[in-house]
């Protein structure tokens, strides 16, 4: 087998397997760090008849953490994977943002450049912290990120 395929299989199965690892993170950290974090610092919970929060939460856990997996330990193209993941959290923002044409006039363009820009502070986020653990991890264990990228 040619050594470019074998390495893009390598890192092919590697950053689907972290997707996983995100999933099941995500899954399972919601209900344990919704109350503490989400209702204590970035919002207030309940109040309503129905509350999103939980799956808002989730959304922007797992908006951080497939970001912050990936770059810290992708290999190939992990900045692409972090693409591709991000796109349907993307596209639902878009789905669920903008209106029907039919009620333009009461579309609110700053809730969902609100919207957008939130999110987009999660990808940031995980990006940055990805990227100083891997500079970190390079710097201090250089044989890891070696195999690893």
């Amino acid at each position: 087998m040619n050594a470019t395929i074998k390495s893009h299989l390598i890192s092919f199965i590697l950053n689907l397997s972290l997707v996983a690892v995100v999933v099941l993170l995500t899954y399972f950290l919601t209900p344990r760090t919704y109350e503490s974090i989400f209702c204590r610092y970035l919002s207030s919970c309940g109040g309503g008849w129905v509350d999103y929060g939980p799956v808002l939460w989730a959304v922007a856990l797992y908006t951080l953490l497939i970001s912050l997996f990936l770059v810290t330990f992708g290999g190939l193209l992990r900045y692409w994977w972090v693409g591709v993941c991000n796109a349907p959290v993307f596209l639902l923002i878009l789905y669920l943002a903008l209106p029907p044409l039919v009620n333009i006039q009461n579309f609110d363009f700053f809730g969902t450049i609100y919207l957008l820009g939130v999110w987009s502070i999660y990808i940031a986020g995980g990006l940055a912290s990805g990227l100083v653990i891997r500079k970190i991890i390079q710097k201090l264990v250089p044989g890891v990120m070696a195999k690893i990228s």
